[in-house]
């Protein structure tokens, strides 16, 4: 990777310098809507528009971050589960709530749902079904079944 330096000359240019060139971005709004120019070495490439810009924005993050290296909110870590991140929809929690009451381990809870065994027992709580969680990992490692709470399954 070469020498990378930004100049920031204004809320709408940037520069920077590599590979031996000048390159730079300016937003401005033509007849009323918003462009933005990609300019090397002081050269139109091309101008863009918003809708255009952002895509360009998105696959850049896409290249440069690739998908399978990041969760839902974009933080890096690799093999986390597809849902990581991602908001509960209530049916879910309804589901799970079905399911862990009947008896479902944890482990086979994160597989369905796609999320780590850790975000199941955290939501259990959230949901108001406080596992007891060392019984719910001494199940899991014994493969017995799961916690009790009251002496009901929970």
């Amino acid at each position: 990777m070469s020498e990378f330096t930004v100049k920031v000359e204004d809320k709408k240019r940037v520069c920077w310098q590599s590979a031996g060139h000048e390159w730079g971005l300016h937003a401005h709004r033509l007849q009323g809507s918003p462009m933005v120019d990609v300019l090397i070495d002081e050269r139109l490439v091309i101008s863009l528009d918003e809708g255009e810009a952002q895509d360009l924005s998105r696959a850049l993050g896409l290249l440069l971050v690739p998908e399978a290296d990041t969760d839902a909110r974009g933080k890096k870590g690799k093999n986390r589960p597809a849902a990581a991140g991602k908001p509960w929809p209530p049916e879910h929690d309804e589901e799970l709530a079905r399911r862990w009451t009947a008896g479902e381990p944890s482990a086979d809870l994160a597989k369905h749902f796609q999320r780590s065994r850790n975000a199941i027992l955290a939501r259990l709580v959230t949901i108001g079904l406080e596992p007891d969680l060392a019984a719910a990992q001494r199940a899991e490692r014994d493969g017995t079944q799961g916690p009790t709470r009251g002496g009901e399954r929970t």
